[in-house]
């Protein structure tokens, strides 16, 4: 038997008009529901457009940044594709024509407009399906930039400080999918929708200077193919073995402003003393060997017998710029160096410089490298350095060869002139991890503090890096400067 329930009809009334009422509000609530999902949609429309400018622009700057660092060196190189102290820049502080041709001529090589880039970013309509969402970016002769640092409290007109620029532009400017949308009603009412709000003109923009190096790469042979490879091997780009004492070095530096110096550096045994020679000062120097080798920092020859005086022979060669050596000894190609590194000096109870093999390649090196630069390590010895023949790297001088005497049988003399300082094509700086092993680490050691090779930071107050030192190798390096964003245009 089922029981019914009979409710009073005034509240079975009031039970049906809140049940209707229910459902009228159920009604109500899907406009706002409607409304809100096409917010959001619109939201992730313009979330999609604005990360992808984004993305745009921050590949773009990629790509500005390593046609940057590639070109830089390549403004030191006179018109024979050989680097010297040249002046970069006019008493005006811009570019010369030789330094911007050979930039534009490395340009045209690295990702300009007659060879295939490397760097893609985001072009056109991505809805596209013609074309990749991802298109090469090419960097044009007009957005290669130069300027100097000219600041109230430091000045180096000829420091160049070269800007680069990747665009985005025309054909190219990115498609807006979802921007329109915003603009739907105006279009409604007859009004035109923004050019802006259809396509987006995108730059990038990167500036680099020169810092300290504190990495030079290998030697190349004189058959290595790439025009970057031929213009290290043209330059001799590889570290000299004859290394400076870095206090003799720190000393003889001129100031800035000062004109070049002549030093005169004595090939001495590790710890020895100098002397002097009235107004040319003396810098105690060492030959160093390094050919990879595995006995010194793990990656070195020693320098302990004959036979590894005949490496320090091949070594030479490499820089003889003749076209056949007077020595018989093997040539020896120039391994690479890193601050921190330990390499080994030749001294006079391990083996004679008297030596006619050395002296027939020396004689020769006098005449066909004169007036030319080298890469010169600067070394320290340092107590915890296992023998007195081992040193440690400090950095790399840039020197120019102005001479080389023997004044007694066995004893060498160099004179080197100081000048400016260049970024060059087989430089580094990096404090990160080290590329030749070592027992103290994987990582290389932090940028000294003080002295020529310290990292160049902000002058306080200003947007400007400190001044360049005088004779030390520089590398390419992202600028420390902020940009503003008219350096784009």
């Amino acid at each position: 038997m089922v029981s019914r329930i009979h409710l009073p009809a005034d509240s079975l009334h009031r039970f049906q008009r809140c049940r209707t009422s229910r459902n009228y509000q159920r009604g109500a609530v899907m406009p706002l529901v409607v409304f809100s999902l096409l917010v959001v949609f619109a939201f992730l429309g313009f979330c999609v457009d604005v990360m992808r400018q984004f993305h745009c622009v921050e590949k773009l700057r990629f790509a500005a940044r390593a046609a940057a660092l590639e070109l830089l060196p390549y403004a030191s190189f006179d018109a024979a594709g050989n680097p010297d102290n040249i002046s970069c820049c006019d008493d005006g502080g811009a570019i010369t024509s030789t330094a911007a041709a050979q930039v534009f001529a490395a340009l045209n090589g690295s990702g300009g407009p007659n060879d295939d880039p490397s760097n893609t970013a985001s072009a056109g309509d991505v809805m596209d399906l013609s074309k990749p969402a991802e298109q090469p970016v090419f960097i044009q002769d007009s957005d290669v930039q130069s300027g100097t640092q000219v600041d109230g409290s430091a000045e180096d007109k000829n420091e160049l400080l070269l800007r680069v620029v990747a665009r985005r532009t025309g054909q190219d400017a990115l498609q807006m999918m979802f921007m329109p949308v915003a603009y739907a009603m105006d279009f409604l009412a007859g009004s035109a929708i923004p050019p802006e709000a259809l396509r987006r003109n995108q730059t990038g923009l990167a500036e680099v200077i020169g810092q300290p190096a504190t990495r030079i790469g290998a030697a190349v042979a004189a058959g290595a193919s790439g025009r970057r490879n031929q213009s290290i091997y043209r330059g001799r780009l590889a570290v000299f073995p004859l290394a400076l004492e870095y206090s003799d070095f720190v000393a003889a530096l001129p100031e800035r402003g000062a004109p070049p110096v002549v030093v005169s550096l004595k090939v001495v045994d590790p710890g020895a003393a100098t002397g002097s020679a009235g107004a040319t000062p003396i810098l105690r120097a060492y030959f160093v060997n390094s050919v990879s080798g595995a006995s010194v920092s793990g990656y070195y020859s020693d320098a302990a017998t004959p036979a590894r005086f005949d490496e320090l022979i091949g070594l030479l060669k490499y820089f003889d710029r003749s076209s056949s050596s007077p020595a018989p000894q093997v040539l020896r190609y120039p391994q690479a160096m890193e601050s921190g590194v330990l390499v080994d000096c030749f001294s006079s109870d391990r083996t004679s410089f008297d030596n006619a093999d050395l002296r027939a390649l020396l004689t020769q090196l006098r005449t066909s490298a004169a007036n030319r630069c080298f890469i010169l390590p600067v070394v320290q010895r340092r107590g915890a350095v296992p023998t007195a023949s081992q040193t440690q790297v400090q950095g790399f001088a840039w020197l120019k060869l102005k001479g080389i005497t023997e004044a007694t049988p066995g004893v060498w003399n160099f004179s080197f002139e100081i000048n400016e300082s260049l970024p060059l094509l087989n430089a580094s700086c990096s404090g990160g991890l080290r590329s030749i092993p070592a027992v103290t680490g994987e990582r290389m050691p932090a940028p000294r503090t003080d002295g020529p090779f310290k990292m160049r930071k902000l002058i306080a107050g200003s947007n400007s890096p400190e001044v360049r030192p005088r004779g030390v190798v520089l590398a390419p390096a992202v600028s420390l400067r902020a940009l503003r964003p008219e350096d784009e245009v």
